[in-house]
């Protein structure tokens, strides 16, 4: 059970969608087993978000980007 769930949702609000995915991972691993549903259902986002959000936190994967980028080299919408 995730305890004082408003309380993080609204911490969410400030973290780009990098530092979000790490939150969801940090959660999932918390919780054990089960802790991928449970983050998913409860804040409302895709389970293969939490899964490479949990594979992340657990490598040093998310040590290598540069600061200040939020997704790697070639990631995100294709420019035309």
């Amino acid at each position: 059970m995730i305890d004082n769930i408003e309380h993080k949702k609204k911490y969410l609000k400030i973290l780009d969608e990098r530092q979000q995915r790490l939150f969801y991972g940090m959660l999932a691993h918390n919780l054990g087993r089960s802790g991928v549903q449970e983050v998913s259902a409860s804040f409302e986002v895709h389970p293969d978000t939490v899964r490479s959000g949990k594979k992340e936190f657990l490598s040093e994967a998310f040590a290598l980007l540069p600061p200040k980028r939020v997704r790697r080299v070639g990631g995100g919408r294709k420019k035309n």
